[in-house]
């Protein structure tokens, strides 16, 4: 019996569901020389789609399911331009490229998962009702998430008990699994002060995650800070002459620096480095930039952006005049 993945869910946890019910041996597909398994493979921005789909899950699931639904390809395909993103998620469909260039450009300078693995215990409680187990999430592992973005739980990180954190293996390994270490079944999240950028950009980063690549969009693709590109910003992070929308972004997420807000978004700091001469510094940081535009749209709107919280979030006291951010 094959079993029901939910969208969202990562190649990895499909892959566990699916060894967990003797569909696949996770161990049959090793590298020559190489003692890792199926799992050890990182699937998170499609690679390996039409492989998959072919000849590891028999057909069962088309490749254009596994990179829309189960990687991170529709959030980062949204920060490209439309001709970029079409030709990229093609070479995905065909598997005609072993080495795809627009995934190497983007894990040069973005980290696209956290080092850990993170879960929401609404999530974990709803998937053990429907599947029986619960899935690890796409939007859950974004290195910038500390919370769910469906349920505004804070993220679990690690086990209770023993603290240690919850890690890929390469054996199967699903999201409700007991701790490896002590058995434990009960995870822990870290208590974090979200900044009032915060919030805004996680929902955006959760919208566009689940938009198909045809869906019309408003996003537009100029720079964020007309006349800027990031080797100019560089230029100015010793003065304090700093555009208005970048200054205004710095301010929602409570930092001092782009680099510093690069860093809480998974990006390279490498992009605002004065003495960095590289090409690609002429383009903004895909989700440097979406900070950006997220921030401006939020100041453009007359509601305060410390108020908008998916279910089941607190809700700060509200503010004289505050309101709920359109959704």
């Amino acid at each position: 019996m094959r079993p029901d993945v939910p969208r969202l869910a990562t190649v990895h946890s499909l892959l566990s569901a699916w060894a967990r019910c003797q569909q696949i041996d996770v161990r049959r597909y090793r590298a020559s020389g190489n003692r890792g398994t199926l799992l050890d493979r990182d699937f998170s921005l499609g690679q390996g789609a039409r492989w998959l789909a072919d000849r590891v899950l028999d057909g069962w699931l088309p490749p254009s399911l596994i990179v829309d639904h189960h990687s991170h390809v529709p959030l980062f395909s949204r920060l490209m331009l439309a001709p970029e993103a079409m030709a990229w998620r093609n070479r995905l469909m065909t598997g005609g490229c072993a080495r795809d260039p627009s995934a190497g450009s983007i894990r040069r300078l973005n980290q696209v998962e956290s080092a850990t693995l993170r879960r929401c215990p609404t999530c974990v409680a709803l998937d053990q009702l429907r599947y029986g187990h619960a899935h690890w999430r796409l939007h859950h592992q974004w290195p910038v998430a500390r919370h769910c973005a469906e349920h505004g739980d804070a993220l679990e990180t690690c086990c209770s008990r023993c603290k240690s954190p919850f890690t890929r293996h390469g054996a199967p390994h699903l999201a409700d699994d007991p701790c490896p270490l002590c058995g434990g079944v009960r995870g822990e999240a870290k208590a974090w002060a979200a900044p009032p950028g915060y919030w805004p950009m996680l929902r955006e980063m959760f919208r566009l995650l689940q938009l198909g690549l045809c869906e019309s969009d408003e996003i537009p693709f100029a720079m964020p800070v007309r006349g800027w590109t990031p080797r100019g910003i560089g230029a100015m992070i010793e003065r304090k002459g700093l555009p208005a929308p970048v200054h205004q972004t710095l301010s929602a997420w409570r930092v001092d620096s782009l680099p510093k807000l690069a860093n809480q978004l998974g990006e390279n700091w490498v992009w605002f480095n004065s003495h960095e001469t590289s090409a690609h510094r002429h383009q903004w940081p895909p989700l440097v930039s979406l900070a950006i535009r997220v921030s401006g749209i939020v100041a453009s709107n007359e509601d305060s952006t410390e108020t908008w919280r998916p279910a089941g979030a607190p809700v700060p006291a509200a503010k004289p005049g505050a309101g709920r951010l359109a959704a």
